[in-house]
């Protein structure tokens, strides 16, 4: 039987987008609550779209780590397993982040209010934990074709995905609503489907699939793609400093090619760093329930502080950073040594690292 070495690499790209995740979250509380010129601000936020790598990142390893282990077809109990540990805290944290939200705002609670606002929490994936439906439809995805693409050509499958793509975030940020489809659905919701991410998906696949290979081209051309990932950041700042795309979130058109170059430049400097930190593995054990935790943690300094601080932002963006990783962990922490913990802020991994094994014992994919 063929065997592979766990990527560990991919556990401190995980940690590295984590971590980006956070720092984005802590600069939109910070630049809101500190007083700063409009100048400022708004290099912040260019600042913050060159982070907007971060969830695709997770997106990516998600199906990279599915398509090393699994390139064909997914194992009995695969579903079972990433809902137990997976869609169960997200159904979880959204129902709490359901009624601290309408604390943060100030509102009444009423049972009709607080059911509506979970529907779009949890089924239209209006809050920062929307990626684990993209996550799930790539399971789906994965299911369902994977042994399709095992057997396609590479090339025109990224190509006709690249397309589908950039034509679907393109219509939706471009083009005024179409009749028929609400306003809230064409600005907000429409991120959710997986049109809007299947690039990420086949290039995922492909990579994972084709690791060996991957990794043989990344040492061969590092300069080149390192130069590549350059001119896609000064398009990626270009774009939104002269108003081309304002978004500062993940659904930026010109962030397709741009989050797929990080990850592999990503890689390779991993692969240079031995040995780990431990503050690495950390990060990486804790990812999925930072992810979920951190942004209510930072909203509610902000709540208590009465949204107004006369702090350095400089200062104020660090500390909310650092409160917002380490608040996470403690809780998530303490939940896991209760019973149901896992089920409500996810599983804390266990990252080992051992020699090759076996490619049924790899390491399984991580919604974090």
């Amino acid at each position: 039987m063929s065997k592979k070495k766990v990527v560990n690499e991919i556990n401190y790209i995980r940690a590295f987008a984590c971590l980006s995740i956070v720092f984005i979250h802590a600069v939109t509380v910070a630049i809101n609550s500190v007083a700063i010129s409009g100048e400022l601000r708004s290099w912040m936020q260019t600042f913050q779209v060159a982070l907007m790598f971060a969830t695709p990142l997770f997106i990516l390893i998600s199906e990279f780590l599915l398509a090393y282990a699994y390139p064909k077809q997914v194992p009995k109990n695969f579903f079972a397993k990433r809902i137990q540990f997976i869609l169960l805290p997200y159904i979880s944290i959204g129902l709490i982040y359901g009624l601290f939200d309408i604390w943060y705002a100030g509102g009444s609670l009423s049972l009709a209010g607080y059911w509506d606002k979970v529907w779009n929490i949890l089924v239209l994936g209006s809050w920062y934990g929307y990626f684990v439906l993209i996550i799930f439809q790539f399971y789906i995805l994965h299911k369902l074709f994977a042994k399709h693409l095992y057997k396609a050509n590479p090339l025109m499958i990224l190509s006709i995905s690249f397309f589908i793509n950039a034509a679907y975030l393109s219509i939706f940020y471009f083009m005024d609503p179409v009749a028929g489809i609400s306003e809230r659905f064409w600005e907000r919701h429409s991120i959710i489907p997986f049109p809007g991410w299947v690039f990420y998906f086949t290039a995922a696949y492909y990579a994972g699939k084709n690791f060996d290979q991957v990794k043989a081209w990344l040492q061969k051309n590092i300069v080149w793609l390192t130069a590549g990932g350059a001119g896609l950041l000064m398009f990626i700042v270009f774009n939104h400093r002269a108003g081309i795309v304002t978004d500062v979130s993940s659904k930026r058109v010109d962030l397709l090619l741009y989050t797929c170059v990080v990850m592999a430049l990503l890689y390779y400097v991993f692969t240079k760093v031995k040995p780990f930190p431990k503050w690495a593995v950390l990060i990486s054990n804790y990812s999925f329930s930072i992810y979920l935790i951190h942004f209510m943690i930072l909203r509610a300094i902000r709540k208590l502080t009465d949204q107004s601080v006369d702090m350095n932002l400089a200062v104020y963006t660090l500390l909310l950073f650092f409160v917002g990783v380490i608040g996470s962990i403690v809780i998530a922490y303490m939940m896991n040594k209760l019973p149901f913990g896992s089920y409500v802020v996810g599983k804390v991994n266990r990252i080992k690292y051992t020699p090759p094994v076996q490619r049924e014992e790899l390491q399984r994919p991580k919604a974090s």
